[in-house]
């Protein structure tokens, strides 16, 4: 058996134990509904699918620039998306998962990542609150995800039913960001926004539950997607005034080991240095809203990148450690100019080389 056979196995298992933990009934997986439709088992559970979007082959840029690394991904082939309405059938407010007559529905997850996140600190709970009304999930996640996916996914929701309640997961407690979003949204509607707050380890059982199939890779986000989060939240935006902005790690867990002295070279050459921890969502989306030069340390802050201004350059440092292109694949998106400088291996996140990011500032100039 070769190494990918392995590692398929052991996903397999680790997938079957983690579902037959929190979905005791479930005993099959529905990879894709649109695929199952005509089993009864299936079908007898769905009540609506919209197709929102064909699937499609994205390139990003017309060619590969030439100094592009072997890693950075420019094109990318996306499933069929559909949003589902699905009817008596069971939710896991922590992790989003769906189980219906046995059967769990993969795509409310799109990817193990999340249930395996969670697992170790997933409550048991044996009893279902009753949902009568039409409901979807604002899941409570790290920003990267909650914005590429959740809010994402939301969007969708109330596009196919403005008038759903909104779930919301416990643990969004822990990110103030969350609430930040929703009280931006109640705004972009006009206070029209039906909010219903869970308890912790609460699973619901529900007649009318609204979801849009995630995609497997949560590093991929299509620019469908990207677009209609600049709909639905530049319009109130207002651009910030710093005009060549930082976007530092320096007090994240994962820092440059040398985070103040690229934090000093930043500012020789007129970038203010930002740390978006510290800041309010509406605060973000204005400051990437408004620049023009944009250097990054590689993590969730730059999913921001989004908001981004058309004709923005972008220079992202990444570590030695880390090797994620999904912000390159934002940037394109949005038409910024996307750069990178990779850390020398030593200590800790790595070192950034001063005189290559000088040298690559200056071309920002």
């Amino acid at each position: 058996m070769n190494i990918a056979n392995v590692r398929k196995l052991c996903v397999r298992v680790l997938r079957n134990t983690i579902f037959a933990a929190r979905f005791p009934g479930a005993k099959a997986i529905v990879h894709s509904i649109p695929e199952r439709i005509y089993d009864a088992a299936v079908a007898g559970h769905v009540l609506g699918m919209r197709c929102i979007r064909e699937a499609t082959v994205v390139n990003y840029g017309e060619r590969r620039p030439e100094n592009l690394p072997g890693w950075f991904r420019t094109n990318a082939a996306f499933k069929p998306r559909y949003v589902y309405r699905l009817g008596n059938c069971n939710l896991d407010v922590k992790t989003g998962a769906v189980s219906a007559g046995g059967l769990y529905y993969h795509e409310s997850i799109g990817h193990y990542r999340l249930i395996i996140d969670l697992f170790s600190h997933l409550p048991d709970c044996s009893t279902f609150v009753q949902v009568l009304e039409p409901c979807c999930l604002l899941l409570a996640t790290g920003y990267y995800h909650f914005v590429a996916e959740s809010l994402a996914n939301l969007l969708l929701c109330l596009e196919d039913a403005p008038n759903v309640r909104i779930v919301v997961s416990p643990a969004s407690a822990r990110f103030p960001f969350i609430s930040e979003y929703l009280d931006l949204l109640r705004e972009q509607k006009g206070g029209a926004l039906t909010v219903l707050p869970m308890d912790q380890g609460s699973r619901l059982h529900c007649q009318d539950y609204r979801f849009a199939g995630l995609e497997g890779n949560s590093g991929f986000v299509h620019p469908d997607e990207v677009r209609r989060l600049r709909k639905c939240f530049l319009p109130s935006a207002r651009a910030g005034t710093a005009k060549r902005i930082y976007v530092s790690r320096r007090y994240a867990r994962r820092a440059f080991s040398n985070a103040a002295a690229v934090e000093a070279v930043a500012q020789r050459h007129g970038f203010t240095v930002v740390y978006p921890e510290k800041m309010s969502v509406r605060e973000q989306i204005n400051l990437f809203y408004g620049a023009d030069a944009i250097i990054g340390d590689h993590g969730a802050g730059l999913v921001n990148l989004i908001y981004g201004n058309p004709g923005a350059q972008v220079l992202e440092l990444f570590s030695p450690r880390c090797r994620n292109d999904c912000f390159f694949r934002l940037a394109t998106t949005v038409g910024l100019t996307h750069r990178h400088l990779i850390a020398s291996d030593e200590g800790g996140w790595g070192r950034v080389p001063l005189d290559a990011l000088e040298e690559e500032l200056r071309a920002l100039s």
